[in-house]
């Protein structure tokens, strides 16, 4: 529209100077065309081109502009001249001048864009009105129909979250009828112990007493230890042959008795008793013979260790079954006692994990599985995570944290990885409309990564934004 008014004005002003050869044939619409094309260069429909809506105050209402790094000072007309002046390339947003600018695509109808200033006029349609190829007019508006493919994702993806909205509603339902299980479970454990432990004091006072008033009856009867070890030695001691001196005699020599010289056999040898070791035949026939395993065991005996009667044993018996009967008690007591400790150190962990999101609470040790070629992954929530194959498990890791913001959770100090580390999983949470396992990645060795999508973490307010979200973009 100004370029037909400004040639208009221009051929005027020709017939004016046919006319009347005073009038300067140099004619100020030119210079006007000039200075508009130069605006339009830099202005488009009232914003800068390429330039976020948000920085245009710093672009209008003067005659100069400052770089936004404070670098420079430049007259209005050098921004968007094709020349990058400013260090922070905020002189340049509309064109490919600067390497380190950004061009701002509008994208009416749908999500705005930013993109390198490298990419301006390059060609390639990087956003979806087109506006980056301003210059050489290659591509077409489409964010109408980009919009439209976005808007049908997001229908699905609000139906999806809804879906799993009302699924967690099912969980946290569930989840307050074990938070209040749970509960009551480590109130009466707490109850429990201390009542226990002090029957298991009292137990252990009468164990003491007991054990007090028979020790002087024990020291009674016992022999004296160093009586005992007098006649252990004696039973130890090996008898001396005929004829050999007494070994380690603790008197002169001339009180050892005399050497006795070994009487010989005063018969035929054929009547002499076979030597230890001798190779003579057994005269009975052999299944009256002792088989060799018993006679080996019979070799064994210690005769050195003679039994107790019968009658000393039944004594201490007697003595010791009111404090045997003591101690039994005592044990059962503290048995009881570590089972109420163990109830209570598993609901107080219990509540320890899951935190206040009661949605989580009934999916406390329950496992998904995900089948990928030969492998079947499973990862037990707030527990573990394996990998197998046919019979065989490989520990991928035991449960270290679960992190609420960024709705992931740790498996760490598997099995380790021949020639490399311990192995680790990481499963982040994901809203879907039930629980699923997803694929299972290896981004570095023995390293694992994997999403569960879960109702428990949906949220009615990402329904409620991506709905906001397509009334803007529809308008």
């Amino acid at each position: 529209f100004f370029f037909y008014i400004c040639f208009y004005y221009e051929i005027s002003l020709r017939k004016r100077s046919a006319q009347n050869p005073a009038t300067p044939t140099m004619s100020p619409a030119l210079s006007t065309l000039a200075i508009l094309t130069l605006f339009f260069a830099v202005h488009v429909e009232g914003a800068v081109r390429g330039l976020d809506p948000k920085d245009l105050a710093e672009y209008t209402g003067a005659e100069s502009f400052k770089c936004l790094d404070g670098s420079k000072q430049l007259s209005i007309d050098k921004v968007n001249d094709d020349f990058c002046d400013c260090r922070d390339g905020s002189d340049e947003p509309g064109t490919s001048a600067c390497i380190n600018g950004e061009f701002y695509c509008t994208n009416k109808g749908y999500n705005s864009l930013k993109v390198p200033s490298s990419r301006v006029n390059d060609g390639i349609c990087d956003c979806c009105d087109g506006s980056d190829e301003w210059k050489l007019g290659v591509c077409e508006d489409i964010c109408k129909e980009t919009a439209l493919e976005a808007y049908k994702d997001q229908i699905a993806r609000i139906e999806v979250i809804k879906k799993g909205v009302k699924a967690k509603e099912a969980l946290i339902r569930e989840g307050e009828k074990m938070l209040k299980e749970k509960i009551a479970e480590k109130v009466e454990a707490e109850e429990k112990m201390k009542e226990i432990e002090e029957r298991v004091n009292a137990a252990e006072e009468l164990v003491a007493k007991l054990e007090a008033k028979e020790k002087p009856d024990n020291e009674a009867k016992e022999p004296d230890a160093s009586e005992t070890r007098l006649e252990a030695s004696v039973q130890k001691a090996e008898p001396v042959k005929p004829g050999e001196p007494e070994k380690d005699f603790p008197y002169p020599k001339e009180y050892q008795a005399p050497k006795q010289e070994e009487e010989k056999f005063p018969y035929p040898k054929e009547y002499a008793a076979p030597t230890e070791g001798g190779d003579e035949k057994f005269p009975y026939p052999e299944e009256y013979a002792v088989p060799t395993d018993e006679k080996d065991d019979i070799d064994n005996i210690d005769e050195d260790e003679p039994e107790e009667p019968e009658e000393i044993l039944e004594e201490r018996k007697e003595e010791t079954e009111e404090l045997k009967k003591a101690r039994d008690e005592l044990r059962s007591i503290r048995s009881e006692l570590d089972t109420w400790k163990e109830s209570y150190n598993g609901a107080n962990k219990f509540l320890q994990n899951l935190g206040e999101d009661h949605a989580f609470i009934s999916m406390y040790h329950k496992c998904f599985e995900r089948k990928a070629r030969q492998y079947t992954y499973e990862v037990c929530l707030f527990k573990d995570a394996y990998q197998k194959e046919g019979g065989s498990r490989t520990r991928l890791g035991n449960f270290e944290n679960f992190n609420q913001d960024s709705l992931t959770m740790e498996f760490k100090n598997g099995q380790t990885c021949w020639n490399g580390p311990a192995r680790s999983m990481t499963v982040t949470l994901e809203c879907g409309s039930q629980n699923e396992l997803q694929h299972v990645d290896e981004p570095s060795k023995c390293v694992y990564r994997t999403t569960l999508k879960t109702p428990a973490v949906c949220d009615i307010k990402d329904a409620e934004d991506l709905e906001a979200l397509m009334v803007k973009l529809s308008n």
